[in-house]
């Protein structure tokens, strides 16, 4: 399995009205599936909940920091 950690900034509620919306559900688990803290990620992020989303069969899961304004996601996938 391999994957991508992806981060950008964006104001809560655009992420509460755009993002958020289109997942339907809560992961078990954190952005990081187990995996190391990407650099220039908050020390937070390793423990904060994250919802999820199935694509295509592959995963997409999200957290958001407040204090940053922002989204902190991962993908994992089989292949591409």
């Amino acid at each position: 399995m391999d994957g991508y950690f992806i981060s950008f900034t964006l104001p809560r509620g655009d992420f509460d009205r755009t993002v958020r919306s289109q997942f339907l559900f809560s992961a078990t688990g954190s952005v990081l599936q187990s995996r190391a803290l990407p650099a220039g990620w908050p020390k937070s992020i390793e423990n904060a909940p994250a919802i999820e989303k199935d694509l295509n069969g592959e995963s997409v899961l999200l957290t958001y920091d407040d204090a940053s304004q922002r989204v902190f996601a991962s993908v994992w996938y089989e292949e591409w």
